[in-house]
């Protein structure tokens, strides 16, 4: 009975040990990210709120083109764009002020005085 359960406390401590190397697809900003919100901008109503608020602009929703694109694939590229460089992926949904505390060379002297 004892042997038993230690070589179930192995295999599990085998198995974390394993698992932990695995790159989580949930911080993956090729494909989970855009995803994400392709499906959010999908399951909102910022479709019927162009089609109500912008009129005819905008008559297909999310579908709508601007500047030869659809407003979907614009909204799902930014997604993707936000992810770069690695100090606005860090900061992006902690920091709403702009403050970037990986010393963001993107950001001028004015927003990191806020």
């Amino acid at each position: 009975m004892a042997a038993k359960k230690i070589i179930n406390i192995a295999m599990i401590m085998v198995s974390l040990i394993l698992m932990s190397g695995l790159k989580s697809l949930a911080y993956d900003d090729k494909q989970t990210h855009p995803a994400l919100t392709d499906k959010a901008i999908r399951l909102s109503n910022l479709g019927v709120y162009l089609k109500q608020n912008f009129g005819t602009q905008f008559s297909q929703g999310f579908e709508s083109s601007v500047n030869e694109d659809k407003i979907i694939n614009w909204l799902t590229s930014g997604s993707t764009d936000e992810d770069s460089p690695m100090c606005r992926a860090s900061n992006h949904f902690q920091e709403l002020l702009g403050r970037c505390y990986l010393r963001c060379k993107t950001l001028d002297s004015a927003d990191r005085s806020r």
